[in-house]
């Protein structure tokens, strides 16, 4: 998701000008007499603004007891997670209501996700041995020829960065449907909706064979921690085979590339 650098007033190096139509996402947060708090959420924020059309900058956002400055509003949250705390905040310019109201209520979304303790489950086909706790667990009823199981039955919510064909789109349909899992095709963090993560307190992540997705997994990771404290566990799967790459020809339809709206 393209950004740009926030602009800041010439004589005060915190102070940031934005302009109308655009909101500023904190990439950290800035405070007098206080550490600097990071936004590793940043991207999940922009993510949830850019689906209700609204133009975003990112940058540093210093937050003081005076929520109005400069024709600035900032509205800011800080949470506890795993390593410390994290942030998440934005800057609209005063007069313009109409973003200001709409920032307002994708933060909100993004705070309503946030607080609680999860769990990561990152599917790994490095290793050949079950993953830790497979055998026992009493939702993990994989048959010997669904190794994505392991992920599948131990989620409340599967995430798969990448792209697939409408065959992997089904291949995951059906394992979704056999340990009742909700999953969703995504590019990053950015397209995860807020209202996904609500009952979910085990999220499985998977990457597909595309080129980045690796990288984009370790991001959707970051931004997840970055809603509170998170305990990451790799799930070595046996021959995991990742969903493949799209093939030209054979896009999705929205139905088949997620089994939640």
């Amino acid at each position: 998701m393209p950004v740009s650098t926030p602009r800041r007033a010439a004589g005060d190096p915190h102070r940031v000008e934005v302009a109308p139509g655009t909101v500023l996402v904190a990439d950290r947060l800035l405070g007098p007499g206080r550490p600097v708090i990071p936004c590793p959420a940043a991207d999940l924020l922009a993510g949830e603004l850019c689906r209700r059309d609204v133009a975003t900058r990112r940058g540093p956002l210093r937050v003081d007891n005076v929520a109005t400055t400069h024709g600035i509003v900032t509205l800011a949250g800080v949470l506890t997670a795993t390593d410390g705390e994290v942030g998440l905040g934005i800057a609209t310019a005063h007069d313009d209501k109409g973003v200001g109201l709409v920032a307002r209520t994708a933060l909100a979304a993004c705070l309503a996700a946030a607080g609680r303790p999860r769990s990561l489950l990152r599917a790994s086909s490095t290793g050949s041995a079950t993953p830790d706790g497979a055998g026992d667990a009493q939702r993990d009823t994989r048959p010997p020829h669904d190794p994505l199981g392991a992920v599948f039955g131990r989620s409340d919510l599967v995430l798969v960065v990448g792209s697939g064909d409408r065959a992997d789109a089904r291949r995951l349909a059906d394992i979704g449907r056999r340990h009742r899992t909700r999953w969703q095709f995504i590019a990053g963090a950015g397209d995860i909706r807020p209202h996904w993560l609500a009952d979910g307190r085990v999220i499985g992540l998977v990457s597909t064979t595309d080129d980045g997705s690796a990288a984009a997994a370790d991001a959707v990771a970051a931004a997840l921690a970055g809603l509170g404290p998170l305990t990451v566990t790799d799930c070595s799967v046996p021959h995991l085979r990742p969903v493949g790459p799209g093939r030209p020809g054979q896009a999705r339809t929205s139905a088949e590339a997620s089994s939640m709206p």
